[in-house]
């Protein structure tokens, strides 16, 4: 059985409910979150001036840099060694879906940038101890040019670099910055698709 109050409390809350059912709900407002950031060949950057001396001697200079597109590819040789490993052995699509370096395909890039006038690649090797680099080189087969020197990177095109791993220099000499979605093949499409034009 219910008592008196009860049922004056029921008959209260059901009219304010129909009171309010004829509005409509307040809008929410959330606070403005910033635009995700799109990946484009862009380049704003100045590049700092530098003389940049690769493993086999050859001194890059910033007017080597003008009328080119420059894909700057940075890696780590214990981390690229990790990665030759497991290469061959039917982890390839793995790798490349983690986003693993794989330096074949820098390799083949620089082979392609060879035959044209627009295009080029600079790798840099951030391991702390400059041997690494020119023996992990000779060791793999490679031969596009890198600089063993972790803190030039640095100072060339800034800390970002490391966690994307690549970054284009322009024509203008302007850097594009580090690439927070486009993968390696992407980039490459698109100097591949610019040299063509």
């Amino acid at each position: 059985m219910m008592r008196a109050g009860t049922i004056v409390f029921l008959v209260l809350a059901l009219r304010a409910g129909q009171g309010q059912s004829n509005r409509p709900p307040e809008p929410v407002t959330f606070s403005a979150v910033p635009p995700v950031p799109t990946d484009s060949l862009r380049f704003e950057t100045d590049l700092p001036d530098v003389e940049i001396k690769d493993a086999s001697g050859r001194v890059w200079r910033p007017e080597d840099f003008r009328g080119k597109f420059t894909l700057v590819y940075v890696f780590h040789t214990f981390e690229a060694r990790r990665i030759d490993a497991h290469l061959g052995r039917g982890h390839d699509n793995l790798i490349r879906s983690a986003g693993f370096p794989d330096l074949r395909e820098v390799q083949q890039f620089y082979e392609h940038a060879k035959q044209t006038r627009r295009l080029q690649v600079l790798a840099f090797c951030s391991d702390y101890d400059y041997t690494h680099a020119p023996e992990y080189m000779k060791q793999a087969g490679y031969d596009f040019p890198v600089v063993a020197d972790w803190k030039l990177i640095d100072q060339l095109l800034g800390t970002d670099v490391h966690s994307s791993r690549y970054a284009v220099i322009g024509p203008n000499g302007k850097s594009s910055g580090p690439f927070r979605s486009w993968s390696l093949g992407r980039v490459v499409m698109e100097l591949e698709a610019i040299a063509a034009r």
